[in-house]
């Protein structure tokens, strides 16, 4: 399934005709179940932000709090904690009634607003002079569920984004125990959405994701991960979004692989079915050229059938096309012997 573990970075080529016009290079660590490296492009040792890429690895504080149980939080509520979301209606719905149910406002979140990335429902604003609110923020759930997880320990909630606050102190050090970094030695800085991100080993990343493989933790941190992996299962559209890459990976696997973007090139991921944690980082953070990686892994790790890939290509990966329509490149990666 696997060549051997290679220093180069896996190379992404944009086409022109038959001739490479744009070079992108994506660094890959592939762990198997007990954590051992299968595959490896490039430097697994290297750091990187996580950014976004390792929310559901986070929203294990949300669920070993006892939030779930204590607050009734729904699947959609959980898998929304984990979320990169376009913003669409059924997004904000969700935090906005989450919020309400557990006695909390709008101003509470410090992720700030933006237009929504979903463009149908940004559209429907523009026409309707509708102005985004911070539930509109892609991060939004996943302040929901820190703001949640303060209320459910009794910590405070004002200044919940602060790198000394219990909260971030916690989130760190449940990070040391599932990713193997000491966090409170980790660069850091401060994400778009205001908490702290920290750089840290790709491997490090891929490491994290093989929570939801791992069978050396405690009862209650498996069934935690067990009903982390099951909510974003169940409810695909509410990590990204209907027309979202990663929900379409999600579905097209048949709750067999769950895939997280980060910003800047970043996408982290499991395939149950394979036995494999992975994590992918474009160097230039290009997402065209990670998402092609990531799609390209998952066929050639047999985690998904060419099929299911394919089409999942003809909406997220672009052919090159010039003004009239007509297309004049691809998108290509430059294939070893097999990955």
């Amino acid at each position: 399934m696997f060549r051997n573990n290679s220093l180069q970075p896996l190379e992404v080529q944009v086409t022109r005709g038959n001739y490479p016009e744009s070079v992108h290079f994506v660094d890959i660590v592939v762990l198997d179940a007990e954590g051992k490296m299968v595959q490896s492009y490039g430097d697994p040792e290297k750091l990187y932000f996580s950014r976004s890429a390792i929310k559901p690895i986070q929203t294990m504080s949300l669920v070993l709090s006892g939030a779930v149980e204590s607050k009734n939080l729904s699947e959609k509520e959980v898998c929304l904690a984990c979320a990169s979301h376009l913003g669409e209606k059924i997004h904000t719905d969700c935090v906005s009634n989450w919020m309400a149910k557990v006695g909390l406002k709008e101003s509470d979140l410090v992720c700030g607003a933006h237009d929504p990335f979903a463009p149908e429902r940004f559209k429907e604003m523009i026409k309707a002079d509708e102005k985004p609110t911070r539930f509109h923020n892609n991060c939004s759930g996943k302040h929901t569920g820190m703001l949640t997880t303060c209320l459910q320990l009794g910590f405070k909630t004002a200044f919940y984004e602060r790198y000394d606050h219990p909260l971030q102190i916690r989130l760190r050090e449940q990070l040391n125990r599932y990713m193997g970094v000491d966090f409170s030695k980790a660069p850091w800085g401060v994400d778009g959405c205001g908490i702290p991100t920290y750089a840290t080993p790709l491997k490090s990343f891929a490491e994290g994701m093989r929570l939801f493989l791992r069978t050396d933790l405690s009862s209650e941190e498996k069934d935690s991960a067990k009903l982390i992996l099951k909510s974003i299962f169940a409810e695909p559209d509410y990590i990204s979004g209907s027309q979202g890459f990663c929900s379409d990976v999600i579905r097209m696997s048949e709750k067999q692989v769950m895939v997280k973007v980060g910003a800047e090139g970043v996408y982290c991921g499991v395939a149950l079915n394979s036995g494999i944690a992975f994590a992918l980082k474009s160097r230039d953070g290009a997402f065209r050229s990670v998402e092609a990686a990531l799609l390209y892994l998952l066929v050639n790790s047999k985690s998904l059938s060419v099929a299911h890939v394919q089409q999942i290509e003809i909406k997220h990966t672009p052919l090159i096309r010039n003004w009239a329509g007509l297309e004049v490149g691809k998108v290509l990666v430059k294939a070893p012997e097999s990955i």
